[in-house]
């Protein structure tokens, strides 16, 4: 028995039911198949948070953005992460320009921070000092443009090595200008600005500069107000910053600690330390010199920069450095002469 033809939608149009019987798709099944697909996406809601710092926060998923804030100064630290009340969620970013402006002196961004986006920091004006974690893989355009206003020098604290992406411009700071610190694995290293008030920075991790020798004053006794000069000969030219502080070399004179401050000799390989003599200053055997130099809050390091090793070698024989600065006093008074009166023109003997 013949039957008509039929249409039939072919294999690649068609659907199983739930009873695993094809059937044909209709326009209408595909778009109910196209938004459940898009269903999810809109389901991620996003929701913000503010903190105690008056930062604000976009949480999306279980993680959190820093997008904004309310008044904001001074010192402030960007979380590891977030608790708003009804669950946890980590810090990953910082966003484009979400702090900028914002009159702030010192930042600290938590370890697990990936991204710190373009301009976030930009326009800050007074930050002094930036600590940046190992983690952060990105610094966005500008992000600490014009952030450190007229504040010299400033410092930047890399825990770990620069991030892989770095921005065009993230250390532009028009009208600045002259040099400041920044710090590598809490290894100091300098900057110096070039072109258009670019930072350049350097990377350590080349063989540090050591003390080839230390010459002492020459042999002699020393009075009040004389100088006793010390050259520490460092194995490479070596720079020295005294903006946290100056390089000291410390002395023992009799049985009191004493210290030659730096002097002079930065940029070459031969650095002056000069200790005057105080009056009550006293060492009849030979002062002492100690084992170190004492950076006491300043740096020394050569140009890559890598932090000079303190520690002395050779250094000149000071036991006939002698000290006496001690103003003489009378100590007893007596006379051979026997008690009497005398008269003018009698002689009376008396010994000091």
């Amino acid at each position: 028995m013949n039957h008509p033809p039929r249409l039939e939608a072919s294999q690649s149009a068609r659907t199983r039911n739930v009873l695993g019987v094809l059937s044909p798709v209709k326009s209408r099944d595909l778009l109910i198949l196209f938004v459940g697909l898009l269903l999810p996406s809109f389901l991620l809601a996003q929701s913000t948070y503010t903190d105690g710092q008056g930062i604000i926060y976009t949480i999306t998923g279980s993680t959190a953005e820093v997008t904004g804030y309310t008044s904001l100064s001074g010192p402030i630290t960007i979380p590891a992460s977030i608790n708003d009340g009804s669950g946890t969620y980590s810090v990953t970013s910082i966003g484009d320009y979400s702090l900028s402006t914002a009159q702030l002196t010192d930042v600290t961004i938590a370890s697990g921070i990936t991204r710190i986006g373009n301009s976030a920091f930009e326009d800050c004006g007074q930050i002094r000092d930036v600590t940046i974690p190992a983690t952060v893989t990105v610094l966005g355009n500008n992000a600490f443009r014009n952030g450190m206003g007229s504040i010299n020098p400033s410092r930047f604290y890399f825990l770990g090595s620069p991030p892989a992406s770095i921005g065009w411009g993230v250390f532009d700071f028009v009208g600045f200008s002259g040099s400041g610190d920044i710090y590598y694995d809490a290894t100091w290293g300098n900057y110096t600005f070039s072109g258009p008030n670019m930072l350049t920075y350097h990377v350590t991790g080349a063989s540090a500069p050591t003390v080839s020798s230390v010459s002492v004053p020459a042999n002699a006794t020393y009075k009040t107000g004389e100088n006793l000069n010390f050259t520490v000969t460092f194995s490479a030219s070596v720079n020295v910053n005294i903006g946290g502080g100056t390089p000291r070399l410390p002395l023992t004179i009799g049985a009191t600690t004493r210290y030659a401050s730096y002097l002079s000799g930065s940029g070459t390989t031969a650095l002056v330390f000069r200790y005057t003599v105080q009056s009550g200053d006293s060492d009849a055997d030979g002062i002492a010199v100690s084992a170190s130099l004492d950076a006491n809050g300043g740096t020394i390091v050569d140009a890559t920069p890598t932090s000079a090793n303190l520690l002395l070698n050779s250094v000149g024989s000071t036991t006939s450095v002698l000290v006496d600065a001690v103003a003489p006093t009378v100590s007893n008074v007596t006379s051979a002469t026997i008690n009497g009166t005398y008269k003018i023109g009698d002689a009376i003997s008396v010994q000091v």
